[in-house]
């Protein structure tokens, strides 16, 4: 069960949501829980002490993904998922240049952004 937190509530509704959540998936399989920052993930932590099979990560480890992703519990027990399709640290990854390129054109396409940003802004200054 994965859940991605986009705001976060309050800890009453986390002590039901955590409980509800546990009961429906935490028996066999882990509840992932991806937050905004390492500062919603800790709060989030503390009202998740009491479940072992609920773990956390930030969604810019989500973003920087290369090999795997780490999620923690409130315990600081680990559950570590390589990203097998990369083949692992230890393996030639044969999408390397692809991903280089995809970098590359994503910075690209930023930088034109934000001169069209520019670029619009003294529009409207010059009117």
């Amino acid at each position: 069960m994965i859940e991605v937190e986009s705001s976060l509530k309050n800890k009453r509704r986390y002590a039901r949501i955590f409980t509800d959540l546990y009961v429906q998936y935490g028996r066999e399989d882990a509840i992932l829980y991806i937050v905004k920052d390492e500062t919603e993930m800790k709060w989030l932590m503390k009202y998740a002490r009491d479940w072992d099979r609920i773990y956390f990560t930030t969604l810019e480890k989500v973003q920087k993904i290369d090999y795997g992703l780490l999620f923690t519990n409130a315990k600081g027990e680990t559950l570590y998922l390589p990203r097998l399709h990369k083949g692992g640290v230890l393996f030639f990854d044969p999408d390397e240049e692809t991903d280089r390129e995809f970098r590359e054109s994503e910075a690209e396409f930023e930088r034109f952004r934000k001169e069209e940003v520019s670029n619009n802004q003294l529009r409207k200054e010059n009117r």
